[in-house]
């Protein structure tokens, strides 16, 4: 996310100049009622005009070239966060106070990517669930031992518990175990 200040428009014929205008770019990727959900809140935003770009294309390399020019967009989504070099050269802005007491309702590890030098420069917007599966027997057959199933305590009581599709896949569950998963 990108929020750059930017100078109210020059007055026009029953144009409401007391707002200031964001750009906010996504990208068409299948998601039902998102672009209506964006569009619903842009127009219901109260502090500014929001203008939405839904971006079709490639998106990644349509928004790499946008953000080199001064016309980038102020809000925008970013796969995982950005990266090193948009923090750096100012393509993005500390977002930390904006976040404010709502750093507490995110997962620390989840907004731990979003976070450089004790400041956030994105908002975790979807958290898509991170799966290892493994061949047990590949393992086994190198003298390896598969990874604990639970990040935090493989003695957590979710540990031990096999993953919800477990039941309608027996098959699955024993070729393969679900690191991550509880």
């Amino acid at each position: 996310m990108r929020l750059q200040h930017r100078p109210h428009p020059a007055p026009t014929a029953g144009g409401d100049t007391s707002k200031p205008t964001i750009s906010s770019w996504y990208h068409q990727y299948g998601e039902d009622g998102v672009e209506s959900a964006l569009r619903t809140w842009a127009g219901e935003y109260p502090s500014a005009k929001v203008d939405v770009n839904w971006v079709m294309s490639d998106y990644e390399k349509a928004l790499s070239a946008a953000l080199l020019t001064p016309t980038a967009p102020d809000v925008f989504e970013n796969a995982n966060g950005p990266t090193l070099d948009m923090i750096k050269s100012g393509q993005v802005t500390d977002l930390t106070d904006v976040v404010g007491s709502a750093r507490a309702q995110f997962t620390p590890p989840v907004l731990a990517r979003m976070t450089y030098q004790d400041k956030i420069w994105a908002v975790p917007q979807t958290v898509d669930m991170q799966l290892l599966y493994y061949r047990k027997s590949a393992l086994a057959a190198k003298g390896l031992q598969p990874p604990p199933r639970s990040r935090s305590s493989p003695t957590s009581p979710t540990a031990s518990r096999p993953p919800r599709w477990a039941a309608s896949s027996p098959a699955r569950t024993a070729a393969s175990a679900c690191w991550g998963c509880s």
